[in-house]
């Protein structure tokens, strides 16, 4: 196919389009988590910079090391004693256990959203959400 060709935008623009539909649902306070390396470290910072310009509060960005489970736990712990809600999660193929995580913290119940790339979507993470519309603003 000589006359297809593909884009894919920067992580920046992907990470302002992120944080711009979130306000858009009148969302004002996020928590960000992220494996810490180059790709999350700056997703995380260029969500927080959107975050910024458009108003809304961070509450805590809380980074893991890929592979290291007692850091994904400690992150984990972190956002719920941030008292996080709407979670922003910049992560590879660990979400599931982001979620287990979370769902031992109380965090995979009505009243909280986690916000994922949809490459990153685990059956677990879509049967224990709740409904986005539900959510506190």
């Amino acid at each position: 196919y000589p006359t297809l060709s593909r884009t894919v935008v920067s992580d920046a623009v992907l990470a302002d389009s992120t944080i711009r539909a979130l306000s858009s649902m009148g969302w004002t306070r996020i928590a960000i988590i992220y494996v810490n390396d180059a790709w999350g470290r700056g997703f995380a910072r260029d969500a927080t910079s959107a975050a910024s310009d458009v108003g809304m509060d961070v509450v805590v960005a809380a980074d893991y090391d890929l592979g290291d489970l007692s850091g994904m736990d400690r992150a984990v712990r972190r956002l719920a004693d941030a008292g996080s809600r709407i979670t922003l999660v910049v992560a590879y193929d660990e979400v599931g256990t982001i979620a287990a995580l979370a769902d031992q913290y109380g965090m995979m119940k009505s009243g909280y959203a986690w916000v994922v790339p949809e490459e990153n979507v685990t059956p677990e993470l879509v049967t224990q959400s709740a409904d986005p519309e539900s959510m506190p603003r």
